[in-house]
C-alpha cells in the first residue's frame, strides 16, 4: 500500500527532536518542568489516596498510616475547606500553565506542508479505479451530493448523485453552486 505521508529528509531526518535529548534544554526549563511534575503528581496523589484509604477500610484495615483530612489552621477542625482551596489552587495552576504555553507557542507553526497527493494514488489506496475517482471528483466539483456504492469487500464500485435539496448537505451544495453560477 502506498503511504500518503512524506518522509523526513535532509537535516530534519538527521536531527532528532529535543524530547530525545533533554540535555539540550536549559537548566531553567528543566527545573520548571521538574517542579510542575512534582506538583501535578502531588495533586494526583491527593485525589487518589482517599479512594485507596476507603478500599483499605472496606477490607478491614482501619488504622491508616496517613491522615488524609488535615484541619486547616483557624477552621476549628473543619477539613471541608481544604478541598475547595486545593481545587482553586490547581485550577489557577492549570490556567497559568495554559497561558504560559499560549504565550510561548503563539505565532509558531512548525508544521511542514504536505506534498499534494495525486488522484491515482488516492484511488489505488482506497481500492477504486482511476475513472471512478475522476467521476466522483467531477461530481463533487459541481457541488453535487453523492451516495457512494460499495461492493461486498468494502471497495467503491460506483455512485449516484442525490437529488438537489434532499438533505442539508444537498441544500448547502445547491446554494453554493447557485452562488458560483451567479458570480
Amino acid at each position: 500500500m502506498t503511504t500518503l505521508q512524506p518522509l523526513p529528509s535532509g537535516a530534519d531526518a538527521a536531527r532528532p527532536p529535543i524530547i530525545h535529548q533533554p540535555e539540550r534544554a536549559s537548566l531553567k526549563r528543566r527545573i520548571i518542568s521538574a517542579v510542575l511534575t512534582v506538583l501535578a503528581w502531588s495533586g494526583y496523589a491527593y485525589l487518589v489516596l482517599p479512594v485507596l484509604t476507603t478500599l483499605a477500610w472496606a477490607l478491614g484495615l482501619r488504622h491508616a498510616a496517613l491522615e488524609l483530612q488535615v484541619p486547616l489552621p483557624g477552621t476549628e477542625g473543619s477539613p471541608g475547606a481544604l478541598l475547595p482551596l486545593l481545587a482553586g489552587t490547581f485550577s489557577l495552576m492549570l490556567l497559568a500553565w495554559g497561558e504560559y504555553n499560549r504565550r510561548r507557542f503563539s505565532g509558531l507553526d512548525r508544521r511542514q506542508p504536505v506534498a499534494p497527493v495525486r488522484r491515482p494514488v488516492v484511488a489505488r489506496a482506497l481500492g477504486a479505479t482511476p475513472a471512478l475517482a475522476d467521476a466522483v471528483r467531477e461530481a463533487m466539483d459541481r457541488g453535487q451530493v453523492i451516495t457512494l456504492h460499495m461492493d461486498e469487500d468494502g471497495l467503491p464500485k460506483g455512485f449516484t448523485p442525490d437529488a438537489p435539496g434532499s438533505s442539508a448537505l444537498g441544500r448547502a451544495a445547491a446554494a453554493r453552486a447557485a452562488q458560483q453560477a451567479a458570480a
